[in-house]
């Protein structure tokens, strides 16, 4: 089990979990219940570097991460930046639902923008 399903070449299928909750309307319709819909699952980052996320059981090259993390296309890996939370669809609807995770390195900030320029050798 856990193999991929072959669609006649066509690309894996994904999935959109979705959660909801009712609650009931505001005067004067308090009789009246509203459904509301949304993403089942969210990432949130709370940690200083970005990551990347992606469905285990894929064939993501560890590449793709790099290129999203660039601002590059990708449909199979989610970067969450430091303190963002996004919503997290399965990428493909016949793999394991399990996600793998992926620190990247921080983009290197300007030497002219932190005014600091290169930092002087450390003596040892």
């Amino acid at each position: 089990g856990g193999g991929r399903r072959s669609g006649g070449g066509k690309p894996p299928r994904p999935t959109y979990s979705l959660g909801w909750y009712t609650a009931l309307a505001p005067p004067p319709f308090e009789r009246t219940r509203v459904l509301t819909l949304g993403p089942r699952h969210f990432v949130t980052n709370g940690l200083p570097h970005p990551v990347a996320v992606v469905q285990a059981g894929g064939d993501v090259p560890v590449a793709a991460c790099d290129l999203a993390a660039a601002g590059g296309p990708s449909e199979a890996v989610v970067v969450v930046r430091p303190g963002e939370t996004l919503p997290f669809y399965w990428s493909n609807a016949f793999t394991e639902r399990t996600a793998r995770f992926r620190l990247l390195a921080p983009a290197p900030a300007p030497a002219a923008a932190s005014g600091l320029g290169e930092a002087p050798p450390v003596p040892v």
